[in-house]
């Protein structure tokens, strides 16, 4: 039996769209910061992450 989310309209919300462009941004920008500052980049992107999972919880 092959499992679908039917309530997935959440991915046409511009402000999930966003969320998720936040996150790819703050991925290509974080993960280039120095080791010493790794943990804050992980903490930042996660947050960033958040945003969009949320989102779609809410919807």
């Amino acid at each position: 039996m092959e499992r679908k989310n039917i309530n997935s309209g959440f991915r046409q919300l511009r402000v999930w769209q966003d969320a998720i462009d936040l996150y790819v941004l703050a991925c290509t920008h974080l993960s280039k910061f120095p080791f010493e500052l790794k943990k804050t980049a992980g903490n930042a992107i996660d947050a960033s992450h958040s945003i969009s999972r949320n989102i779609a919880e809410g919807y």
